[in-house]
């Protein structure tokens, strides 16, 4: 009665129509009745606001009905979210069990999930173009993270335990963890995300021997100037002197450091160039554990 009503009138609310529907009735409803209606509009699609149109215009049909000019009838239209006292009432009668707070949780986390899940698709995508690892190896390291991480970012402790989970070493093979972390994290936040982990791993898993080793060597190479210096070598061996002289003192480190300088320190200048450096990895057994990971491929 109400659409013949208007047909016979030639009454149209097509004017005020299109203003609600392009702003979502942002400009029409109080805050809470508009985000409610978002809510809505992800747990059965866009043809809610059809519907909540329809049921108001039936709410005030008895008023509609005896208008005389379209005047009228816009004015009713423009005031329409102060004709309405009870919200909850118009939502009831636009569709049944509207609105129960697990529907709408439901929904609200599979929107998250959807959305996390492309977002770290293309995340994957363009790791697989900068680190020529294949979808499948970046999604393995990414189960490998998962399982460890918190909020995506990796820890100190769970760093080490990714490496160790992704390159398959045992407990004894990952020296050096601390230096190898602060090379990973080039944010410096003190955390690893997954395309810092991914970037770093990378060179381990798709790189060359040489880019294995060259890799190792900017760990211990702090001022990043092409060498280091024995003394920088000698503290992170000592900081690792409980892996690698189980049951000694500190002396027993700064022997073998002495040891490696006259051995090793061709031109006697006080540090390692990356030649000396790899001459010490590929001949000392002390290195071979968690070294294996730069002569080895994965």
């Amino acid at each position: 009665s109400l659409s013949n009503f208007l047909e016979k009138n030639n009454l149209s609310i097509g004017m005020c129509s299109m203003q609600w529907f392009l702003c979502l009735f942002i400009d029409l409803f109080p805050t809470e009745v508009t985000l409610r209606l978002f809510d809505a509009l992800m747990c059965t699609g866009r043809d809610i606001y059809i519907q909540i149109v329809l049921q108001m215009m039936k709410a005030q049909a008895d008023r509609i009905i005896c208008l005389t000019r379209p005047s009228e009838l816009y004015e009713i239209l423009r005031t329409f979210p102060s004709l309405f006292r009870d919200w909850n009432d118009l939502f009831s009668k636009t569709f049944k069990n509207f609105g129960t707070l697990p529907m709408i949780k439901e929904v609200r986390a599979k929107i998250f999930n959807q959305i996390e899940d492309q977002r770290h698709h293309n995340e994957i995508i363009r790791l697989q173009r900068s680190t020529k690892m294949s979808v499948a190896e970046l999604e393995e390291i990414r189960k490998s993270l998962m399982k460890v991480a918190h909020q995506d970012l990796l820890t100190r402790e769970a760093f080490e335990i990714c490496v160790k989970d992704v390159l398959e070493l045992g407990d004894s093979d990952l020296l050096f963890a601390d230096a190898i972390f602060k090379q990973f994290d080039k944010s410096g936040d003190g955390v690893v995300d997954f395309r810092e982990f991914c970037t770093g791993m990378a060179v381990f898993i798709k790189g060359s021997v040489d880019d294995k080793l060259h890799m190792c060597f900017s760990i211990f190479d702090k001022n990043k100037d092409g060498y280091i210096q024995i003394e920088e070598f000698s503290q992170i061996l000592q900081a690792q002197s409980n892996l690698i002289f189980p049951g000694e003192g500190p002396d027993s480190v700064k022997f073998f450091c002495n040891a490696l300088t006259a051995q090793y320190d061709v031109n006697r200048d006080g540090q390692f160039s990356f030649e000396e450096f790899k001459n010490i990895i590929m001949n000392e057994p002390l290195f071979h554990g968690f070294f294996k990971i730069a002569t080895e491929q994965h």
